[in-house]
């Protein structure tokens, strides 16, 4: 009820046409943000609780797979926003056969791709066996990760097209639970690292095989007289720009890990369990992003867009000081409670850390509030700044406090330059397509 009031509260500000609509929009918007809410609750405790059952070496690895497996699935973006919008537009014109065969037809492409990628990483792996790398030695964690994603994504469009939030946010929460039971179990039963990618694995399986049954019969009939070439477009600038954009945001928090387990293997464990702190600090933001997004898009006046986002800014900022003087004041004792003290190695630099999330943070809602706008420079200053960081650390790597360094630098022109972007911008306008 309290995240129900947060949301009404923005909302009583912006002019919707229909009173009817409006509720039906907070009520959506409600029920996928309390979701978010819960999922990264549940979400956090799973990562926790990993981190305290595995040894230090195999939560790095374990992490870095993850990490790894989270830019690759990006694409669900694309997904989101393309496939959805293609097949809401079926839906509404009651042609249900339509979006059916659309949907089979994207889940069969995308098994061919994704399983012709692994091939050839199977192929690369037999002609230079010399090459060690974590993630070559876990190709096929990754293919299955990756191809249960992307495939679950799809489904999730259709619920999305057929407008059923409801749906969207059980299953997101069952997958959740389940990964979390399914990865305890195994763990407390001695499998370690298998263990914890065999569990990860199994709520993908579940959870893909539930959305079958929660669709029911709007996978059926299929129709295959459909044009299929005209259903096939390069995506648009929005839906393109928004990936690259999202690209941009999960390398940064996600490619330094990767990297310290290519060039400091030994070191990744420490950086992972610096990353679950790290990870509060979003758990704590992210909701903030979420109201504002639907929030600026129903906002069609200049004063209103700027408040809405000197709050959003506001909020995240103060949220992520406390966390951030918190780590700072009282790392030494947070540590050993929180995981063990086999991890107080990172306590001098977990404050450090901490600052570089918060400035994720802040890049993050300020991209979403951009995109809500349709203003797309951001989206791609992020990959811009990503980039600069892979390349930054794949030269100058000597310890993990060079590579948060070299983050915080990266994080720090990142959240800079959209700062004086959204300031620079309230003076003129942030909604030129409605001053027109």
């Amino acid at each position: 009820m309290q995240h129900y009031r947060i949301i009404s509260s923005f909302y009583a500000k912006i002019d919707i046409v229909h009173t009817d609509s409006r509720k039906k929009f907070i009520s959506s918007s409600s029920t996928l943000i309390i979701s978010s809410l819960g999922v990264n609750g549940v979400n956090y405790l799973f990562h926790l609780m990993s981190a305290r059952m595995l040894s230090i070496e195999n939560y790095g690895i374990f992490q870095t797979i993850l990490s790894f497996v989270g830019i690759l699935t990006v694409v669900t973006v694309l997904v989101r926003l393309q496939l959805t919008r293609k097949l809401a537009s079926y839906v509404k014109e009651k042609k249900y056969s339509f979006a059916s065969s659309v949907t089979y037809v994207t889940s069969i492409m995308a098994f061919l791709a994704i399983t012709g990628i692994y091939l050839l990483v199977l192929l690369f792996n037999l002609l230079a066996p010399h090459i060690e790398s974590q993630l070559l030695d876990n190709s096929f964690v990754i293919y299955l990760l990756t191809l249960l994603t992307i495939l679950t994504a799809i489904n999730r469009a259709v619920m999305r097209a057929y407008l059923s939030f409801l749906s969207l946010a059980v299953s997101a929460n069952l997958q959740s639970i389940f990964r979390l039971a399914a990865v305890a179990l195994l763990l407390l039963s001695g499998f370690k690292l298998q263990g914890a990618f065999l569990g990860t694995i199994a709520a993908l399986i579940f959870i893909y095989l539930v959305s079958f049954w929660q669709l029911g019969k709007k996978l059926y009939p299929l129709n295959f007289d459909i044009p299929f070439k005209k259903n096939i477009r390069f995506p648009t600038k929005e839906t393109l720009s928004t990936t690259l954009g999202f690209l941009g945001l999960t390398s940064l928090i996600s490619s330094d890990l990767i990297l310290i387990q290519h060039f400091l293997p030994h070191e990744a464990g420490f950086y992972a369990g610096m990353m679950l702190f790290g990870k509060v600090i979003i758990l704590f933001t992210t909701p903030f992003s979420a109201v504002l997004f639907p929030a600026l898009i129903h906002s069609k006046e200049q004063v209103k867009t700027n408040r809405l986002f000197r709050l959003s800014f506001l909020l995240v900022t103060s949220s992520s000081v406390g966390i951030f003087l918190s780590y700072l004041l009282f790392a030494q004792q947070i540590i050993p409670l929180v995981l063990s003290p086999s991890y107080l190695v990172i306590a001098p630099l977990l404050p450090l850390y901490a600052l570089v999330v918060m400035l994720y943070s802040i890049s993050y809602l300020l991209v979403n509030g951009f995109l809500a706008l349709k203003q797309y420079t951001p989206c791609f200053i992020s990959l811009a700044v990503a980039i600069l960081q892979i390349v930054s650390i794949s030269v100058f790597h000597e310890d993990i406090k060079q590579v948060i360094y070299i983050s915080l630098v990266s994080n720090f022109i990142l959240a800079l330059s959209l700062t004086l972007m959204l300031y620079g911008k309230s003076k003129v306008s942030l909604l030129p397509a409605y001053d027109k």
